[in-house]
């Protein structure tokens, strides 16, 4: 099934209301690695920057992994501009990395997408198994722990699902994908899908990547689908090479309705929203990410956002208390 997609980058106002006073802000949470120094970075020389305190075992933990992606083979295979002396140092220029898997520049604002029966299948993937799984636990981590920390209610129990499969209907025919995790709801004894992480590996087509984030989004919206018959949105987190990305797809009823029983139109479009690439190694793309990203959650659990699932166990548990 082909399809057209369109993205663009645009501004977090735009990709995600925001629920709270202007005066009010979202909690900093700043691993002391940034008190003293803008790039995270862990060589021999500068590993003792890192506190001690068990609440910093968390980021810690997670930037060394970050910082693994950085210098791994399958990322840059003879290391930046073919020195792998310096693959140890985790510390790279900005100016350094390869224009190819700079967020902004890899994106296409019009892509016309074919959407595999199994969005997960492709010749090479299992090639990068580890790459993906590290970038699933740093997502998974990351947006857990500052759930926790910020916007934990007892009216919306939220866990997360690794590699669960989520069918689809295009003009009858089943479809499948399947995010590397997603943060779900519980519903009974039902776990809804609520926002999907995703994954990138080298030699991955713009084509095939934005193909796999619609089919996400798709498995995603269905489950929620049924819960709440109405408009839905969408949102993913993902990876793009070292960068980190929020997504969102807005699909009006209209269009849900008519895929669903008839399949696509020749003139099909999918439109998608992206906020900029965040490198969370650096101080400011990580205090911006981590804010945008418990703006997120606040939006995603509070019932604003029109996820059915959400708002189906937010009335369910209210009516139980």
């Amino acid at each position: 099934m082909s399809v057209t997609i369109t993205a663009q980058i645009v501004d977090v106002a735009s990709l995600i209301p925001s629920t709270i006073p202007p005066a009010e802000e979202e909690k900093l949470f700043l691993p002391r690695v940034f008190e003293q120094r803008d790039v995270a970075g862990f060589d021999r020389d500068h590993d003792h920057d890192w506190p001690l305190p068990l609440e910093s075992d968390v980021f810690r933990s997670m930037l060394y992994q970050f910082n693994d992606l950085y210098v791994a083979r399958y990322v840059w295979p003879e290391g930046i501009d073919g020195d792998t002396t310096g693959r140890h140092s985790g510390i790279i220029p900005t100016d350094k990395v390869p224009d190819t898997i700079k967020w902004e520049n890899a994106l296409r604002h019009t892509e016309t997408v074919t959407l595999g029966r199994k969005s997960w299948k492709y010749a090479n993937r299992e090639e990068f198994e580890s790459c993906m799984t590290k970038q699933d636990h740093i997502l998974r981590t990351l947006t857990m722990h500052l759930y926790f920390r910020t916007h934990a209610t007892d009216s919306l129990w939220i866990s997360c699902t690794t590699q669960a499969k989520q069918y689809y209907f295009i003009g009858g025919k089943q479809y499948a994908s399947r995010p590397e995790s997603a943060v779900t709801a519980r519903l009974q004894s039902q776990r809804i899908p609520i926002l999907s992480f995703t994954g990138w590996f080298p030699g991955q087509t713009w084509s095939e990547f934005v193909g796999e984030i619609l089919a996400i989004m798709l498995g995603q919206l269905a489950c929620n689908f049924r819960h709440e018959v109405q408009d839905q949105e969408v949102f993913l987190v993902g990876f793009f090479g070292c960068q980190i990305f929020i997504a969102r797809g807005f699909f009006p009823l209209s269009q849900i309705q008519r895929v669903h029983a008839k399949g696509c139109s020749a003139a099909e479009t999918f439109p998608l929203e992206f906020s900029r690439g965040y490198d969370i190694s650096r101080k400011q793309d990580w205090i911006e990410f981590t804010q945008n990203l418990q703006r997120l959650l606040r939006y995603l659990v509070n019932g604003k956002a029109k996820v059915g699932g959400v708002r189906a166990c937010l009335q369910a548990n209210s009516a139980s208390t």
